[in-house]
């Protein structure tokens, strides 16, 4: 999960391969990004607030998203994001894994001035 302070909003990456951002502000489901083909092991926000890197381990990939303003209140534009860009990690940078033992893994998302960086807590 990853929350951005300026925009008030609170990213939830699932099982079920989705990222769902809340606007804490309304108290309402801001924005569903859909393209991951498996589950979600972790969100960011840059620094902005409104572009959104996720991972999915069971995929390999990592995906940036615009997932843009809504507009004045909340009253325009489209309910979901886009993904603008994606990167297949190789496997051999992936930490070995026996199955079912990825719940003992933390992946984190870090944005930088220049690059995307997933690092993982063993």
């Amino acid at each position: 999960a990853a929350f951005h302070q300026d925009t008030q909003r609170f990213a939830v990456g699932t099982v079920d391969a989705l990222i769902v951002i809340y606007d804490l502000r309304t108290a309402s489901k801001w924005r569903v990004l859909e393209g991951h083909e498996g589950a979600i092991s972790a969100v960011a926000f840059d620094a902005g607030g409104h572009r959104l890197a996720s991972f999915s381990s069971d995929e390999g990939r990592v995906r940036y998203w615009e997932a843009g303003t809504s507009g004045p209140f909340g009253l325009f534009g489209s309910k979901v994001g886009r993904c603008v860009q994606q990167f297949t990690v190789p496997q051999a940078r992936l930490p070995k894994i026996s199955k079912g033992s990825i719940d003992s893994l933390s992946f984190r998302v870090l944005f930088t001035p220049n690059a995307i960086v997933l690092t993982h807590d063993s």
